[in-house]
């Protein structure tokens, strides 16, 4: 028998493992159900086929770990579905344990890996065949294995620990898959069609052109003919009857061309509208439902809730709604963290909540909405709301605001604070998740996404997590504005009006500029002064507001101009991104131009808070527009972000991608200052600032190092090189940049 090549092998095992994780997930979801007495014959019969043909593909391959659990888990759904043993939770726990050491096999799977778990996987699949045989009860608790069994299996899915606390990244995707349904792979097809049909029609055109031309370059020929033989003979008569035949020639191509014009105008409208369908069925095939995501909380809900001797219910709603997969991906684990929080410490034991009135069983709700270009997912549950007079407490003792100013505070924003770094009510750590620890992590995720998250609680009555989201991160419809002399994209989903105001329209409330929105007093602000690049003009005819809603509140943004709302195609920042607190993602035009996309829910935060001042008078810029910065880094993405705000600053910007790009630009002109990365091919960021600093033309220029590189033994370097300034990416934004630059030059 022909060995298959290696690359087909891979390919194989790929999709092994991806229809594994479908099976695992079914699986799951039909044994929570079983558990709950909530299964048909139907469901039996499918429980039964999933472990089958999990088996099955499993010892076609060799995968014998997996092969043998899932036969094991095969001949107990079986007994189930021929009800010949009594299946209680007890034995759910069992089979689910064996569950989560199959998901661990599935990813180990791989061509030429012969390690199958051995004698821990006899050990599981042993327990689950030993509820074939006649027991005594046993009280329901989540299994608790021996030392050496599913720890021991790499990748093996651990439920019950808490969340690790740190901001989400895309990892790698080598064998990530996306089943399509027909009828949206049809759409694509289709479009692919009209938009080849075009391109036939496009190729016509080309012909008639052609031709055209030919005609208008023979009556050209024939005229300077014309010309010539009239200067030799001087027959009016004939002259004029020839220069009547060439210019008759010269109307007929003129005509040709004319027609010809019009219908590729046409042509390329279709074009445009074609592409513009493709494209949208193109995001379409990134698009999935939110079923796999919402059943898939059921089973962590389920052990933790065991675990911490309470008894609770999730429900879902909405779960047909569809966002992007790797929206999917990206909210996963913050929507884990807020659930886990739910169960610890929102919902009661059943003798508090009886003597409360309540039902015994918690309940917690996640559901989602579509609201116009967004989604809505909600988290809501019954339990005892969150201690807002603990918050105000913890937000006064950190620091994070002042005694007085939290003794005003709404109960709604004190609520907010649960969001801030450090705020929690709990004074024990749970291994399961302290509700406001690490809230701030899941604001960075969903800020990640362009997504906004709020939260609404009541004492006694429950807490709801509201976060809304862009249905794909591919494209994003926004207002395209400009502030400060640079533009910028408003994404459209918050915008609830435009408006022309004038000095008239703005008011004072507790020192503090509003607007009105509907008879609302709406705090305000200018854009640019919020991006802390530069001021606007004062209040002239014609300034635009933009009025924004977003789940921290209402807005007025002011800004120097407006240039439309579109569809952009979206960048993700990458690492740069941690200098950007009010920027989500970026657009790159035609012209390979960045225009940078709000973070509108961070600037409307921050205006409401009274951290964004509005001001009327522009701060003269003078030198300071004059001055030249050379930019080292060699992250296009990075180089193109920091290039922006420098220039939307009113600096001169020169870029190099490493350090010798960087001397050799020292050299063509004149710098005041230089940022640089220390990180690069060539020649490093530590190598460039020690030859400036030998240098006695630049060993006066000031160097600012901006670096991820974040230990002190890198800082020491960096300084011991000749830096002046140290700047870690994930402790400012933009605002501080500028201002070390300012001290310096």
């Amino acid at each position: 028998m022909a060995e298959i090549s290696p690359d087909p092998l891979q390919e194989i095992y790929a999709l092994f493992r991806a229809e594994g994780r479908e099976h695992v997930e079914r699986i799951t979801e039909l044994l929570l159900a079983l558990e709950r007495d909530d299964i048909d014959a139907g469901g039996l019969e499918e429980l039964f086929r999933a472990a089958h043909s999990l088996k099955g593909s499993a010892s076609t391959l060799g995968v014998d770990g997996v092969a043998e659990i899932a036969h094991a888990m095969e001949d107990v759904f079986g007994a189930v579905k021929r009800r010949q043993i009594t299946y209680d939770q007890a034995a759910n726990n069992d089979v689910l344990a064996a569950v989560d050491a199959i998901s661990g096999l599935l990813e180990e799977a791989a061509p030429g890996r012969t390690e199958d778990g051995g004698a821990q996987v006899r050990a599981i699949a042993a327990r689950v065949r030993r509820l074939l045989e006649p027991r005594s009860g046993e009280p329901p608790a989540p299994a608790q294995l021996e030392e050496g069994e599913v720890k021991k299996i790499p990748g093996a899915a651990d439920t019950a620990t808490g969340p690790e606390r740190r901001v989400t990244r895309r990892g790698s995707r080598g064998d990530e898959t996306l089943r399509l349904p027909v009828e949206k792979l049809d759409a694509v097809i289709d479009g692919f069609s009209e938009m080849w049909q075009e391109k036939f029609k496009n190729d016509e055109f080309g012909v008639r052109f052609h031709g055209a031309a030919l005609s208008a370059r023979a009556a050209n020929k024939t005229l300077g003919e014309v010309l010539e033989t009239y200067r030799q003979r001087g027959d009016r008569e004939e002259f004029l009857r020839n220069v009547e035949k060439a210019a008759a020639a010269l109307v007929a191509a003129d005509r040709d061309m004319r027609a010809i014009d019009f219908d590729f105008g046409a042509a390329a409208k279709r074009f445009e509208l074609n592409l513009a369908g493709f494209g949208a069925e193109l995001g379409r095939l990134r698009m999935a439902p939110l079923r796999g995501l919402f059943r898939g909380f059921r089973r962590p809900v389920r052990d933790l809730a065991l675990r911490l001797g309470k008894n609770v219910q999730l429900d879902i709603i909405g779960e047909d709604n569809e966002l992007d997969k790797a929206i999917i991906e990206f909210i996963k684990d913050p929507l884990n963290h807020i659930l886990r929080n739910a169960v610890d410490h929102g919902i009661e034991v059943e003798e508090t909540r009886r003597a409360a009135g309540k039902p015994p069983a918690g309940r917690i709700l996640i559901s989602s909405t579509r609201v116009d270009s967004s989604l809505v997912i909600e988290v809501e549950d019954d339990g005892a709301g969150i201690d807002l007079e603990k918050v105000r407490e913890a937000a006064v003792a950190t620091g994070i605001v002042r005694a007085e100013a939290a003794d005003a505070l709404a109960p709604e924003d004190i609520a907010r604070l649960v969001f801030e770094p450090g705020i929690t009510t709990t004074t024990e750590v749970s291994e399961f998740g302290g509700r406001g620890v690490g809230l701030d992590v899941v604001v960075a995720n969903v800020a990640a996404l362009r997504g906004a998250v709020d939260v609404w609680s009541a004492p006694g009555v429950g807490t709801r997590f509201t976060i809304q989201l862009p249905l794909t991160i591919a494209t994003a419809r926004g207002m395209l504005v400009e502030a400060g002399g640079a533009k910028f994209i408003v994404p459209s989903s918050i915008i609830r009006r435009v408006a022309v105001v004038s000095a008239g329209d703005f008011e004072t409330v507790e020192g503090k500029p509003v607007l009105r929105l509907e008879g609302r007093a709406v705090a305000a602000a200018y854009l640019a002064s919020v991006l802390g690049i530069g001021e606007d003009r004062g209040f002239e005819a014609g300034t635009t507001a933009l009025f924004l809603s977003s789940p921290s509140g209402d807005a007025a943004l002011v800004v120097s101009a407006v240039w439309g709302e579109g569809e952009f195609l979206t960048k993700d920042l990458g690492p740069a991104g941690a200098l950007m607190a009010y920027f989500s993602a970026a657009h790159v035009t035609g012209k390979g131009e960045v225009v940078l996309i709000l973070n509108a829910d961070a600037l409307v935060r921050d205006v409401i808070r009274g951290e964004a001042l509005l001001r009327a008078a522009a701060v003269p810029a003078a030198e300071v527009r004059k001055r030249t910065i050379l930019v080292v880094d060699d992250s296009l993405t990075t180089r193109a972000l920091e290039k922006n705000i420098l220039e939307a600053a009113g600096y001169n910007v020169t870029l190099a991608s490493d350090g010798q790009e960087a001397l050799a630009a020292l050299a063509a002109m004149a710098c005041d200052l230089a940022i640089v990365d220390l990180q690069m091919p060539r020649m490093d960021g530590y190598e460039l600032t020690r030859r400036l600093r030998a240098s006695p033309q630049y060993r006066d220029l000031p160097v600012v190092v901006v670096t991820s590189l974040e230990t002190d033994k890198d800082m020491a370097r960096g300084l011991e090189a000749g830096a002046d300034a140290y700047i870690k990416k994930s402790h400012f934004d933009q605002r501080e940049l500028l201002s070390v630059i300012e001290q310096f030059i």
